[in-house]
């Protein structure tokens, strides 16, 4: 079944139990009030049923009335169908009944149902008739000192039938409230379902392919509209997640394209020079400039290679390093390296010792080398250039600063990028294929740092590397 269907067969079987429980408590109750009423009357009725009996009672006996048994007693009417009975201390009894539309109605059966004791004492009770008779409730008292006992009984007729059609009452309304409260359940749980309904509708629009779909707000207090907003932010993280992946595909398809145009390059060279080599009229010089650039080639092509496998294996899992790591420590190094490799470029160094970080010391190493280098390829040989390490807060900070052209404001974004090059034709010729800035930033990424470039205020590149310091670390100059 549907779930419009299971809730509105549910809200009837609850209505249907609660007017079950409601009839029954009703019925026993308005049954026990008609014979509560039946047992008043007999109460009330039972002097008028000892006159017409004719007892003998006085005053000693119960004060019920005068003469004696026998005796004829001016007629008293008493309700159709009564039965009266008076049971002497000697053993005689006498009986009377009414009749009911002319006709005498068999008595109800006493025996074994009067106690013979000499205490008084009164009760009442339902019995049944010696014949084919109704059945009767029946009062019973004995007088004080034995002196008799009086029976007076009244059929149950009419409780039966009040009973009876109030039976038929309660079904008629019990099925008419039932029929009402389906039609009523049917239209507020439809109306309850509308939003539920839009989320199905939403969900099939989303599954034909259009991810832009959203379910229509709803209070989000409510269930179904927690569900509509739960839905739509599910929707939004499979679309944001679906254009990471065709960016991500973007991406790869540029790298491999990318990578397929660098490689082609060497392999062209070593191809041709390779060819060159195996003319035997090569002369000696020719010999040796195919061999320096094979070896150029195959040095390029090397490079290019580690670094596309450095930055493969940060892709597929950014490591997690707890080594402590002076970082001015491991700059310094790299700017050695640099001053070797640029003796006439003036490189200013501010390092401050102690600057102590989480991570890896070949990878931080490698962070500053390829931020100097890169200044090396892109500035004009003699340009100053500089670098600072220092804390900041919680941070360390490592800046590597020229006075070259800069970043042109619309390439900051892109100068991270795989592959990218600012100015294409120089990188190759001096060895870069725009993969050094990519490995910095995804080596900054892999240990929870920040990486951006920024214009130098005296002219020229700011890069500026911030990086977690170490629990407890500290600087000083």
């Amino acid at each position: 079944m549907s779930l419009r269907t299971r809730l509105v067969a549910g809200m009837l079987l609850v209505v249907a139990i609660g007017l079950g429980i409601a009839a029954l408590v009703t019925y026993r109750l308005v049954q026990s009030v008609l014979v509560q009423n039946l047992d008043d009357e007999l109460v009330a009725s039972q002097l008028d049923v000892f006159r017409q009996l004719g007892g003998d009672a006085p005053a000693r006996a119960g004060g019920l009335a005068d003469g004696r048994p026998g005796r004829p007693m001016p007629f008293v009417a008493v309700a159709p169908g009564t039965y009266g009975e008076w049971r002497t201390a000697s053993g005689d009894v006498f009986r009377v009944s009414s009749p009911v539309d002319g006709e005498e109605l068999a008595p109800p059966d006493l025996e074994a149902r009067i106690p013979d004791t000499g205490a008084a004492f009164e009760r009442h009770f339902t019995a049944g008739s010696t014949g084919d008779g109704p059945e009767y409730r029946v009062y019973v008292r004995t007088m004080e000192r034995n002196a008799g006992t009086l029976v007076v009984a009244r059929p149950l007729t009419d409780v039966k039938s009040t009973l009876g059609r109030l039976v038929v009452i309660e079904g008629g309304v019990a099925g008419g409230v039932l029929v009402l409260a389906g039609l009523l359940a049917f239209v507020v749980i439809r109306v309850g379902l509308r939003p539920l309904d839009r989320v199905v509708e939403t969900a099939d629009a989303i599954a034909a392919g259009d991810l832009s779909q959203r379910v229509p707000f709803a209070n989000p207090r409510t269930e179904v509209g927690h569900l509509g907003r739960a839905f739509n932010a599910m929707i939004g993280s499979i679309q944001e997640s679906m254009r990471r992946r065709e960016v991500s595909e973007q991406r790869l398809r540029t790298f491999v394209a990318d990578a397929s145009h660098e490689l082609r390059t060497p392999l062209t060279s070593l191809s041709g020079y390779s060819e060159m080599l195996g003319r035997p009229d090569l002369g000696a010089e020719d010999r040796e400039l195919a061999g320096r650039r094979l070896r150029e080639a195959s040095g390029r092509m090397s490079r290019l290679v580690d670094d596309m496998l450095t930055l493969a294996r940060l892709d597929e899992e950014p490591p997690r390093f707890t080594e402590p790591v002076d970082l001015a420590e491991v700059v310094e190094a790299a700017v050695d390296d640099a001053r070797a490799a640029d003796p006439g470029r003036e490189l200013e160094a501010d390092l401050a010792a102690g600057t102590i970080v989480h991570g890896n010391r070949d990878q931080l190493a490698r962070i500053a080398g390829n931020l100097l280098r890169n200044v090396r390829v892109h500035t004009l040989p003699g340009v100053p250039a500089g670098v600072r390490v220092r804390s900041e807060g919680s941070s360390a900070v490592l800046e590597v600063w020229d006075r070259g052209p800069g970043v042109a404001a619309d390439m900051k974004d892109r100068v991270f990028e795989r592959f990218f090059r600012v100015d294409k034709s120089r990188a190759r010729e001096r060895g870069g294929a725009g993969l050094g800035l990519s490995i910095v930033a995804s080596i900054v990424a892999a240990h929870d740092g920040t990486i951006m470039v920024d214009d130098n205020p005296g002219g020229g590149a700011l890069f500026r590397v911030v990086l977690p310091l170490a629990v407890g670390a500290s600087s000083a100059p």
